[in-house]
């Protein structure tokens, strides 16, 4: 059975942030239905204007709402590092897990599990140090 939960998407030829989140939510506009990439822009830009969402060890948690009734995780492979999105620990950002989120959810909501699961890993700073480099695949099978 295919899982439904991770997305993979590789940018490159991007550096800046706003580059990234904006190709991003045009792979994302693709994969999704309901939804335009401008809308997932502006929602990730909105979120990272309240508390940016770069953690440490190069990774960064965007993340919006949309109306599908699932969870879903994007894992983001970086060609580089992002110049202009600096982690708490001073690292730049070099992997993206964003997340998509309904509107409203429950612990019956598909994909709330796996992603309970998931915070919890990315919790231990040695374990998110292994994903960094790691393939899109790698990560899906470390996170599941």
């Amino acid at each position: 059975m295919k899982n439904e939960f991770f997305i993979h998407i590789r940018i490159t030829q991007c550096t800046s942030k706003v580059e990234v989140l904006k190709k991003l939510a045009d792979k994302l506009a693709e994969n999704l239905q309901q939804i335009r990439a401008q809308e997932i822009f502006e929602e990730m830009m909105a979120r990272e204007m309240i508390s940016d969402t770069a953690l440490e060890k190069g990774l960064a948690l965007p993340h919006f709402i949309h109306e599908d009734n699932k969870v879903q995780l994007c894992i983001v492979t970086l060609a580089n590092e992002i110049h202009d999105w600096n982690c708490l620990d001073g690292s730049k950002v070099r992997l993206l897990l964003c997340l998509i989120i309904p509107k409203e959810y429950d612990e019956q909501t598909e994909g709330i599990a796996q992603l309970v699961k998931v915070m919890q890993k990315l919790a231990d700073s040695e374990f998110v140090a292994t994903l960094i480099d790691a393939p899109s695949k790698v990560i899906e099978e470390k996170l599941t």
